[in-house]
C-alpha cells in the first residue's frame, strides 16, 4: 500500500508538473502571438508611411517638380553653356535634349491653359450679352 500511494503521489507530481509546463507554454506562445502582432502592426504602420511618401513625391514630381527641374536646367543651360561662365553645371548632350523636351511640353502646357482660358471667357462673355438682351427686354421695354 504505501508503494502504491507513493505511485499516486508521483503521478499526481508529474501531472501538476506537466500542467504546470502546458500552461508555461501557452502563456510563452501567447506572449510569441502578441510580440509577432505589435510587430506587424508596426510594419503595416512603416509600409504605409512610406507609400504615402512614395505617393507625395510622385505627385511633387508632376508639375511643380517639373518646373523646378525646368528652371534649374534653364540657368544651366544660359550660364554654363551658352554664356561659358560657369563650367561646373554645363548640361551634357542628353540633358539639353531633356531641357528642349521639357521647354516644348511646358510652352505647349502654357498655350493649352491659354487657349482653354479665351474660350471660357469668351463663351461667358456670350451668356452675359443674351441675358442682358433678355433683361433689358423684360423690364425696359416691357414686351419682346
Amino acid at each position: 500500500m504505501p508503494e502504491e500511494s507513493e505511485k499516486n503521489n508521483n503521478e499526481q507530481d508529474n501531472r501538476r508538473e506537466l500542467n504546470i509546463q502546458k500552461r508555461g507554454s501557452r502563456q510563452i506562445e501567447n506572449q510569441k502571438k502578441k510580440v509577432v502582432d505589435k510587430a506587424k502592426q508596426e510594419l503595416k504602420k512603416k509600409a504605409l508611411k512610406a507609400a504615402l511618401n512614395k505617393v507625395s513625391i510622385g505627385a511633387a514630381a508632376t508639375i511643380i517638380g517639373l518646373i523646378v527641374t525646368w528652371l534649374i536646367m534653364s540657368v544651366q543651360f544660359i550660364f554654363g553653356n551658352m554664356l561659358g561662365a560657369v563650367k561646373e553645371i554645363k548640361l551634357n548632350l542628353w540633358e539639353i535634349i531633356i531641357y528642349f523636351l521639357l521647354s516644348i511640353l511646358i510652352l505647349g502646357s502654357i498655350l493649352l491653359i491659354l487657349t482653354l482660358l479665351s474660350v471660357i471667357i469668351n463663351a461667358v462673355d456670350i451668356v452675359l450679352d443674351v441675358l442682358i438682351e433678355e433683361i433689358k427686354c423684360w423690364f425696359i421695354i416691357g414686351t419682346c
